[in-house]
């Protein structure tokens, strides 16, 4: 189980980096900003967290603990399957979270994942950390509740700035389909 989490947690920066539809001066301005450095840094620390918890801090002996590595790894595939689908559909309309670019993302994409949630990368990421944590017992489930506040106030800031670009069509939009799920 550990090396299937270990082998897939590069699917996202794969898949993430191969279809990112900036320009190449676009992503290297983007990649030195603080925000973007520090998200960086803490998606790291989220990995390394999980891992090293795992290996040297690994809960102990709990009842249920063979139905928790089923509900995690559920979680955790779901939520990796979630996040592609999402990035995937986007395709060219995808930026910088909660930033907005009007010449590239010029509408609301409500298809694919976007049917039932709009916000579906961001529950996939949030699914990804706590399913990782709950297969390999690791305390990096601490962190699940700070990535939702997080990411909770990252689209509060997009709902705005696509109210804005969208009017009544993203209205209607987010009177039809969940923030979530």
């Amino acid at each position: 189980m550990f090396l299937v989490i270990l082998l897939t947690i590069f699917v996202i920066p794969l898949v993430w980096a191969f279809t990112d539809p900036r320009t190449s001066k676009e992503k290297f301005k983007n990649f030195f900003r603080l925000k973007t450095m520090a998200f960086s840094f803490v998606e790291a620390l989220i990995i390394a967290t999980t891992f090293l918890s795992a290996i040297f801090f690994p809960w102990p002996n709990i009842p249920f603990s063979s139905l928790i590595t089923v509900i995690g790894l559920i979680a955790y595939l779901l939520g990796l399957y979630l996040a592609v689908w999402a990035k995937l559909t986007m395709k060219s309309v995808w930026g910088t979270p909660a930033e907005h670019n009007i010449k590239r993302q010029n509408k609301i994409i409500q298809k694919g994942p976007f049917v039932f949630s709009r916000n579906p990368i961001y529950l996939g990421f949030i699914l990804t950390v706590l399913g990782s944590s709950l297969v390999l017992k690791s305390y990096s489930i601490l962190f699940v509740p700070f990535m939702a506040l997080y990411f909770y106030k990252a689209v509060l800031k997009e709902e705005k700035i696509l109210a804005k670009y969208f009017g009544k069509e993203y209205l209607e939009y987010k009177s039809r389909v969940r923030r979530f799920i």
